[in-house]
């Protein structure tokens, strides 16, 4: 074994025992956590009692997982809050996978160092939520992209895509921005175009719509009600950009990315010097650089209209 690889091997081991013991860790706090319900979990606890397509205000996903918990473990705070932290250990693993096949497994270790210190996932590995529960599938789904578009996807892959994707939405609307990730990705970069519009792709979408539309099923069954509820708090009839949100944003960002990894993202995103086409491969510089370009396609459409729209669907 070669130095280099043995440090490899060593950046995987570190990754997985901080992902292990930070999700055994985090399962004990549940267990000793004297915090009741709050409104929201209560909600969902009593929303999973009876398993629908749909509900008031969110997709169904998070009713579903709770409904699962308890049904395993029974109606208790801990048990209700069971899946928060193995949904975020998911999130991280996929994520270590993504920046080790992407870059190298020092870039995963830090990526798993980040994502799992941020405070609010800190704070979300210790409560159920909707953005908890979309996490890990919005991740999968984006690793398994990134593998269609190194054309490096078998077909249980795809269908895996399709799933994660079609999860995705049925967690929480803001899936939405994965697939204006999709689009502006498919823009920049031939390779995922070709990717999308071959057979894999149309069998990955085809997919994704089938598990989503039973629940677009039941909203028009029930006069849209989660659709509408969520246009309204999402406030997307007003101004198409409010720069009084901008200072709240700010504060917002600083308190769930923590202040030193958001200023790094945003320092990262800004002397940022896109190359689009992945394909030139002569110039490494130029290629890592055209791999940050194509996953800025999934952060900064977020960033900027929560910044300036308001909150995120």
């Amino acid at each position: 074994m070669t130095t280099g690889s043995g440090y490899q091997d060593r950046y995987t081991r570190l990754a997985f025992a901080l992902i292990t013991g930070l999700l055994g860790l985090r399962i004990v706090l549940l267990f000793a956590s004297p915090l009741e319900l709050y409104a929201d979990e209560a909600q969902y606890w009593r929303w999973g009692q009876s398993l629908e397509w749909g509900y008031y205000s969110k997709p169904p996903m998070i009713a579903w997982m709770i409904h699962l918990s308890t049904a395993l473990f029974g109606d208790s705070e801990w048990a209700i809050r069971f899946f928060a932290p193995v949904f975020h250990a998911i999130a991280a693993t996929t994520l270590f996978c993504l920046a080790r096949r992407m870059f190298d497994p020092l870039a995963g270790l830090f990526t798993v160092i980040t994502y799992l210190l941020m405070p609010g996932i800190i704070l979300s590995s210790g409560v159920i939520s909707t953005d908890g529960v979309l996490f890990p599938f919005w991740c999968i789904a984006l690793y398994l992209f990134w593998r269609l578009r190194e054309a490096d996807l078998s077909w249980v892959g795809v269908v895996g895509l399709g799933l994660a994707v079609g999860a995705g939405f049925l967690s929480k609307y803001a899936m939405l921005y994965f697939a204006i990730g999709v689009a502006l990705t498919a823009l920049i970069d031939k390779s995922t175009r070709t990717a999308i519009l071959s057979p894999k792709g149309a069998v990955f979408l085809a997919i994704a719509l089938a598990v989503f539309a039973p629940h677009m099923i039941w909203n028009a069954a029930n006069e849209f009600k989660t659709v509408s509820h969520t246009v309204d708090n999402a406030n997307l009839g007003g101004d198409l950009f409010n720069f009084d949100h901008f200072p709240r944003f700010l504060g917002d960002q600083m308190g769930v990315f923590g202040p030193v990894a958001f200023v790094a993202l945003i320092a990262g995103i800004v002397f940022l010097r896109p190359k689009p086409e992945l394909a030139d491969l002569g110039d490494a510089s130029h290629a890592q650089r055209a791999k940050e370009t194509w996953l800025a396609c999934f952060i900064v459409p977020v960033l900027v209209i929560i910044a300036f729209a308001g909150r995120a669907p």
